[in-house]
């Protein structure tokens, strides 16, 4: 036997081929860990601003609130981050006590998602945490 100290084209055959799928693979980890990424960055932002706009209409008196609601627009910082937002709102009464629901939509590309977040309006008799029904 002859001793070889070169690289045989076999080999490099190989070893380029295990280095183009390991990359490959690796690829489109990256890319979909970069997309949920986003998604989750949106979902943040969206709670950031449906939070800003429960916080301010809960200083809106409440005969003023319907048209309030009525008129909810995204905020231009929203507007620049999400694609297509609409901003809905609504008001709750029933045995539970008052509550304001809004709900953010976005477009995602390939879907629609939204995030949507509930609040006690002020004055609200709240039943007690133990004995409330939960609601998904």
């Amino acid at each position: 036997m002859r001793n070889r100290r070169g690289v045989s084209l076999l080999e490099l055959l190989i070893a380029t081929s295990l280095l183009i799928t390991t990359m490959t693979i690796s690829g489109r980890f990256v890319a979909a860990s970069q997309r949920i990424w986003q998604q989750t960055r949106h979902a943040r932002l969206a709670l950031e601003e449906l939070t800003n706009r429960i916080d301010l209409l809960r200083t809106v008196p409440r005969d003023a609130l319907a048209e309030e609601l009525r008129q909810l627009t995204p905020s231009s910082w929203i507007a620049e981050i999400l694609a297509d937002p609409a901003l809905e709102g609504e008001t709750i009464t029933d045995e539970l006590g008052a509550r304001i629901r809004l709900t953010l939509r976005w477009n995602t590309g390939t879907e629609t998602t939204s995030r949507q977040l509930i609040a006690w309006l002020d004055g609200t008799n709240r039943q007690d945490p133990s004995t409330s029904e939960v609601i998904r």
